[in-house]
């Protein structure tokens, strides 16, 4: 990557908040090998920069020296000769550049990464082809290329998946799982269809206003920036469902979406 320091300075962060009141910085970079177009990516957690010209790590340095808990993690074929990386958000890219092997390095050398598909498209034969159900947080706002049977495989400890593919009997299927504690915490979200409530009766479900939930979040509420846009607009319409060990599920669906949370 050849940025200058002054096309750096040009590139002002934008500083954002959410209801969850976590903030993040946004910069736009202007030269990556891997995604051959302007990326945007988010950055936060931990104040470390890569190997990057002096200058600009003083420029960097100075800029965000408020926030310690700010990761600068560039372009993928760049990062993934990193071990300290935490957390990666990719925003935009072209599926024809991206490179199954940078990602799979990316994974292996990161057990702990928190990776971020936000814009973009999950790609059959670069993504789910790696290693990428294997690392500990998983956010993908559209994986119409996973099946039910990718979230089955997940071994994460939190997952998301947004505008999945599944069929009818996948429903079922998917609680019985989480009943048996045979799936890690998750949420996914599908075109909906017409589901009969008595459906779940054998799970002695309960209406929203009944359980007790508004205090609780859906997995860490360190992510619940990324849940916040739809939550609101179903919890109170949910069935919440209650495992042995006293986890709580919910489960939402009319004719145009399907939700499915594990609760924190």
């Amino acid at each position: 990557m050849q940025v200058s320091v002054r096309e750096w300075k040009t590139e002002t962060p934008q500083f954002f908040t959410f209801s969850s009141s976590i903030p993040f910085y946004r910069v736009n970079f202007n030269s990556c090998n891997l995604f051959h177009e302007t990326v945007s990516f988010t950055y936060h957690r931990r104040n470390v920069l890569i190997d990057l010209p002096t200058e600009i790590k003083t420029y960097l340095s100075d800029l965000f020296w408020k926030t310690p808990d700010v990761d600068f993690i560039f372009c993928l074929d760049d990062a993934v000769k990193y071990n300290w990386i935490r957390s990666i958000e990719i925003l935009q890219y072209r599926d024809e550049y991206a490179k199954s092997k940078d990602l799979e390095c990316l994974i292996e050398n990161n057990p702990n990464l928190r990776l971020v598909f936000a814009l973009c498209e999950i790609v059959d034969y670069v993504e789910i082809n790696s290693n990428i159900l294997q690392i500990q947080n998983l956010i993908s706002m559209k994986a119409a290329a996973f099946t039910m049977s990718h979230v089955y495989q997940f071994k994460g400890k939190n997952a998301v998946f947004a505008n999945i593919r599944f069929d009818q009997s996948d429903i079922i299927t998917l609680i019985d799982k989480w009943m048996n504690r045979e799936i890690p915490a998750l949420k996914v979200h599908g075109s909906g269809y017409v589901f009969e409530p008595e459906s779940l009766d054998k799970y002695q479900g309960k209406q929203w206003s009944e359980s007790g939930l508004p205090n609780k979040y859906p997995f860490d509420p360190k992510i619940q920036r990324y849940l916040d846009f739809e939550d609101d607009m179903y919890h109170e319409r949910s069935i919440v469902i209650t495992r042995d060990d006293g986890k709580l599920a919910s489960v939402f669906t009319d004719d145009t979406s399907f939700f499915f949370w594990i609760w924190h």
